[in-house]
């Protein structure tokens, strides 16, 4: 079994998560059952797949996935709630009704029995009255009323609901003051840091840890060309790795790296990724060693 780095069913030394983004062109549940015969067992369920289906099936989309779950005897640790545009992009004369959708789709996710939830911030709608006046919706005000309802649900489910920072710049929930705001509104709300949209997002992870570290509970890790979102393996864009280990041990890492090629693409590529995130973990000095050139 691929668990290095942790005792296996030890949460709290558990340090990486296989996200089923690794087979982003199967259905979550296939997907599971091809990274349990790879050796996984502790896993986060993508958006990626999810995404694309029609929003009312998604619940039943997570109910099939919680029975192949229990059958293979895996645990899903982490759900990453879905993100397409119709639900991060909210209606303001609509919000009542849009919290609706979002807890139906909780709902559902309970059967996953996930420790953590990961969501993105929510983003307000622009009406053509605020485009013809200029006025900029408080995106603040209106994540503090979605989340205030969704901490709720999840307590009463015993999920810790985290949030992701963004890679849009231009959007709220991408820098650690818009983090910070929420954070400290909603006690209850913690932070999963998306390494690769830090880069894009020009955010500093070293400020992000001393003024935010105790809300930290994961971290997507994978990695970029520091332009755009490419969800890349680690080392394969321009993170430096090396350095921000320090910051990567105080929470477990999901290594979310989308691949659509096929399966032996996705199979040798989640494997290559989690081999090296393990040694990466386990001794920053390991790989320095065995690139040296200079015998």
């Amino acid at each position: 079994m691929l668990h290095s780095v942790a005792k296996i069913g030890d949460m709290h030394t558990l340090k990486i998560l296989i996200s089923t983004s690794f087979f982003s062109y199967e259905s979550p549940s296939k997907a599971l059952k091809l990274l349990y015969d790879l050796g996984f067992e502790y896993f986060e369920l993508s958006h990626s797949y999810v995404d694309k289906i029609s929003i009312d099936a998604i619940p039943s989309i997570y109910r099939e996935t919680a029975i192949v779950a229990k059958s293979l005897g895996v645990k899903i640790l982490a759900v990453h709630f879905p993100v397409p545009s119709k639900l991060v992009y909210v209606d303001l004369r609509n919000i009542d009704v849009h919290i609706e959708k979002l807890i139906e789709i909780l709902k559902a996710i309970v059967y996953l029995e996930p420790k953590y939830i990961v969501f993105h911030t929510f983003i307000p709608r622009h009406s053509f009255i605020d485009i013809i006046s200029r006025r900029k919706p408080d995106a603040l005000s209106l994540n503090i009323k979605i989340f205030n309802k969704l901490l709720s649900f999840c307590s009463d489910h015993g999920i810790v609901a985290s949030i992701e920072n963004r890679v849009e710049r231009n959007l709220f929930g991408s820098s650690i003051d818009d983090l910070r705001k929420l954070t400290r509104k909603l006690p209850e709300l913690k932070l999963c840091i998306d390494i690769g949209h830090a880069n894009v997002a020009k955010l500093d992870l070293e400020k992000a840890h001393k003024e935010l570290g105790s809300c930290i509970v994961l971290y997507h890790v994978h990695d970029n060309n520091g332009l755009k979102d490419e969800h890349l393996p680690p080392f394969l864009g321009s993170i430096d790795w090396l350095k921000i280990r320090k910051f990567m041990l105080r929470a477990p890492m999901i290594p979310e790296v989308y691949c659509w090629d096929g399966y032996s693409h996705c199979r040798n590529l989640t494997i290559a990724t989690h081999i090296l995130l393990s040694q990466l973990l386990i001794n920053e000095s390991w790989m320095m060693k065995s690139w040296r050139c200079d015998r």
